[in-house]
């Protein structure tokens, strides 16, 4: 199989961004993506660099317009596609969420945001209001199936700091763990270490996406892009610039992931009587 990820810089105006992520998803499937995702909330900047209540209307109800618009999408390019953004629930819940579109249109599920962040660096780059905006996710970690039968997990951001949230889609069956992110210059080095460990450790593919240059109007500096995809064996197979709009298509085998783990005995191995600690 083969996958996209899509990096690019936000605009202020949501359909600007939604419009070029269309652009970017096309150019992937015409490079022969089957599975593409675009980094942390795509369809608008990274407002959570400043609080303020303006941004709350630039929230959506799921099923709602972007993911009607991207349902279209991917039935019309035959892909799946995991599709983050901002969500608003009857009354005031909000969630920093990526919703799971198959090849023929269908919504098959959303994953919420699970550890939502407060990081304070008097407004520069690296500042994460996140709390003001964000509810914690209440779907726990689940595992989408397509219809290709490739079974994907999806963790955002901040989240991947977290080796319990990549092990809970790896127990659940993710063959592909897929990070949209929003990261600043600050976050570059852990990157590709934490996203490596993860795949080894679990057995998985991990796609790691993240914005790239200057969001327009947002925060000051810039997004440092980089995204990655890396095998089971913890090698990096394919990784985009850290300046530049980008769309990297790579091929990948879901059924390394199965062989490894049956190879490895990780999972056979575990002593979960012993880890009793670790959910206290």
């Amino acid at each position: 199989m083969k996958i996209g990820l899509v990096q690019f810089a936000g605009k202020q105006d949501k359909n600007a961004n939604i419009a070029h992520a269309t652009e970017l998803i096309r150019q992937a499937a015409a490079e022969g993506a089957e599975v593409v995702c675009p980094h942390e909330l795509a369809t608008t900047i990274y407002f959570p660099f400043e609080e303020h209540s303006r941004y709350f209307s630039l929230a959506e109800t799921i099923p709602g317009p972007a993911t009607q618009h991207f349902g279209q999408l991917a039935r019309e390019l035959g892909i799946a596609l995991v599709l983050p953004l901002f969500e608003r629930v009857e009354g005031a819940d909000y969630y920093n969420s990526a919703v799971m579109i198959d090849s023929n249109g269908d919504v098959l599920g959303t994953y919420r945001k699970c550890t939502i962040p407060h990081i304070r660096r008097n407004g520069v780059l690296g500042t994460g209001y996140e709390k003001y905006y964000f509810r914690p996710g209440d779907v726990g970690f689940p595992v989408f199936k397509t219809l290709s039968g490739l079974n994907v997990g999806v963790i955002i951001c901040f989240d991947r700091h977290f080796p319990e949230h990549f092990r809970m889609l790896a127990l659940n069956g993710a063959e592909l763990i897929c990070v949209p992110t929003t990261s600043p210059r600050t976050g570059e080095r852990a990157w590709f270490f934490e996203l490596q460990a993860a795949a080894y450790a679990n057995g998985c593919w991990v796609a790691g996406v993240n914005r790239v240059g200057h969001d327009e109007g947002g925060a000051k500096g810039d997004w440092f892009g980089r995204s990655v995809l890396i095998n089971p064996r913890g090698d990096i197979v394919a990784e985009a610039g850290d300046k530049e709009d980008q769309v990297i298509v790579a091929d990948f085998d879901p059924c390394e992931a199965q062989e490894l783990r049956a190879t490895w005995g990780f999972f056979r191995d575990r002593r979960p009587e012993m880890y009793g600690r670790i959910a206290r």
